[in-house]
């Protein structure tokens, strides 16, 4: 994310490969997104919020929506056209994002009265937006912008897109490439040239954004500068879509702590490494605890980055130097949320605990799904120094690891990052709760449509956690007006077919949209609660653990047909 101003001129955009881990990441999210629906389209990927446009998506059977729902709100008419009978893949909307809509990732459904489609993502933006400006692959005939502006458009293969813009001398800069975070197969590369074939900017990989590209850059003199944007792989076409923001925006680092406590006081904080500024986090309306949420960060003009933090009620601490070598370890008490920073390489973090003879704890870790490039490893020590346990990642979102002490008195935690990085982003989070049997629950699926007897029915799966093998009762958060049958996972069980039928027969033909949590169905166990998860959905699977906007894992579209199909 740092300026370069020493490299040499490349033509006309070479991609310098990333650092190891970077590449062997892109490579996965490469092979990973052969799923992509290449026929589903949404044009513009980008809406301007306060402002009405309208919008064409394309895929089969579009033509029979009559509503557009999103999750940012707004107004939203359907476009009839003449030709739309000749065009049953194709529906337009008119839609007025409101002044007020939520910044960042948005979602949305196509709806008729017999047709439900699958999440469409876009991204809302307080910048202006151009989805019209004519495509060049050399500066000769590079349309000129005005920043600051946000660019949507398509790769083109072999070959970057040009823009070019005056600059003036010490204007900082930000330049974020939307690729992955909206689904699409784009791995952007971005660079910025002077007049005379300097390359002074260049990004291809940011860890936090799991393919995306972003960079700030401090102009070095009056100028008309460039911007190549191009794939990685030298790819191209309506599926590698992309939206560039350019403006005057901070572009933050990982936010410290990386938590926001239910009703604490205190105040994470993102940094701008370019800017060398910090910006305090306004959050507002903070989700239940266990939740995360994405923060817009400003700077009093058009533009905002996003800082992720999570939501916690537990008592928390933060890691102070110098913690190590164990002797000076930092005394803590659980359960505690620790928040961390490996800020040089090859920081390493103590924490000493006691417990008693018998007590099980459970010490899990966050980064990366909260926008740090930290790669966590937690390991248990006795005393004498001699080694307990360790944290086995094996490619889990938030790692846990589980210890149940035969022998009462002090242990120490070590935490460390894997490949020895550090720096003033690698923060990193750990809780250590009292370890208790639960389970975590999981679909396949994240929009429905009833059939005839007007049923849905929604496997939900159970990966049982510290022994508890009881059954699990399924049920609906809030006030639904869905009837759930065969909402039992039986003891033993690692799954139920859930059949969910409409219970206010107003609702057919109506979007239904539902949250499942499950519950211990055990009597003589501990109480436990868990929410059903849809990240294995397709349209959120391909996002990936680090991209998926967590505020949509959960949400369950349905549709009882008015009439059935």
């Amino acid at each position: 994310m740092k300026e370069n101003t020493n490299r040499k001129p490349s033509a006309p955009i070479r991609p310098r490969a990333p650092a190891v881990c970077g590449l062997i990441a892109a490579l996965i999210l490469s092979l990973g997104s052969e799923a992509h629906a290449d026929s589903v389209r949404v044009q513009p990927i980008a809406l301007e919020r306060g402002t009405a446009q309208e919008i064409l998506v394309q895929e089969d059977g579009a033509s029979r929506a009559n509503e557009l729902w999103t999750s940012f709100g707004g107004e939203a008419a359907r476009v009839r056209k003449e030709d739309d009978a000749s065009k049953p893949g194709e529906a337009r909307f008119q839609l007025r994002v409101g002044s007020g809509a939520r910044l960042g990732v948005g979602a949305m459904r196509l709806v008729g009265s017999n047709y439900l489609s699958g999440i469409h993502w876009v991204f809302i933006d307080d910048l202006p937006v151009r989805a019209d400006l004519p495509t060049a692959h050399d500066e000769s005939n590079a349309p000129t912008i005005t920043l600051p502006i946000g660019i949507e458009g398509r790769a083109s293969p072999g070959v970057p897109d040009v823009y070019r813009f005056q600059g003036r001398k010490d204007q900082v800069l930000s330049l974020d490439a939307l690729g992955r975070r909206l689904d699409s197969r784009l791995s952007p590369v971005i660079q910025v040239f002077s007049s005379d074939n300097q390359d002074l900017a260049y990004s291809n990989h940011d860890p936090s954004l799991g393919g995306d590209a972003r960079v700030s850059i401090r102009l070095p003199r009056d100028d008309v500068y460039s911007i190549r944007i191009a794939d990685l792989y030298n790819k191209g076409g309506a599926d590698r879509g992309y939206y560039l923001r350019v403006g005057g925006f901070p572009i933050v680092d990982s936010a410290y702590p990386l938590v926001v406590t239910k009703g604490g006081s205190a105040t994470p904080v993102a940094l701008d490494s370019m800017l060398r500024r910090s910006f305090p986090l306004q959050v507002s309306g903070i989700p239940a605890p266990g939740g995360r949420t994405n923060v817009p960060v400003k700077d009093g003009g058009p533009g905002f980055t996003l800082a992720r933090v999570m939501i916690s009620d537990l008592p928390e601490v933060s890691e102070t130097e110098d913690n190590q070598p164990a002797a000076r370890a930092n005394q803590i008490k659980w359960p505690t949320g620790i928040s961390g920073r490996f800020d040089r390489r090859g920081d390493v973090d103590w924490f000493r605990f006691h417990v008693e003879k018998g007590e099980s704890l459970s010490f899990r870790a966050f980064s990366k799904t909260l926008g740090s490039p930290a790669d966590v490893l937690l390991r248990l020590h006795r005393m004498d120094g001699s080694k307990l346990i360790e944290l086995n990642v094996n490619n889990d979102t938030d790692p846990v690891m589980s210890q149940t002490f035969a022998e009462g008195g002090d242990y120490l935690l070590r935490v460390w990052e894997s490949t020895g990085l550090g720096g003033s982003n690698f923060n990193y989070r750990v809780e250590i709760t009292p370890h208790a049997p639960g389970f975590k629950l999981q679909t396949a699926l994240e929009h429905l449509v009833a059939v005839s007897n007007q049923t849905v029915t929604l496997k939900i799966t159970a990966d049982r956690k510290g022994g508890y093998a009881g059954p699990i009762r399924i049920f609906a958060e809030g006030r639904s007006p869905v009837k759930l049958a065969n909402d039992i996972i039986r003891t033993d069980q690692k799954e139920t077919d859930l059949s969910i039928s409409l219970g206010d027969p107003e609702l057919a033909g109506k979007l239904v949209m539902l949250r499942l949590k499950g519950s211990t169905a055990d009597t003589n166990a501990p109480a436990f609660e868990a929410p059903v998860s849809t990240r294995g959905a397709p349209m959120l699977k391909r996002m990936g653990p680090y991209l998926m906007p967590r505020e949509f894992d959960g949400d369950i579209a349905l549709l009882f047909p008015l009439e059935p199909k």
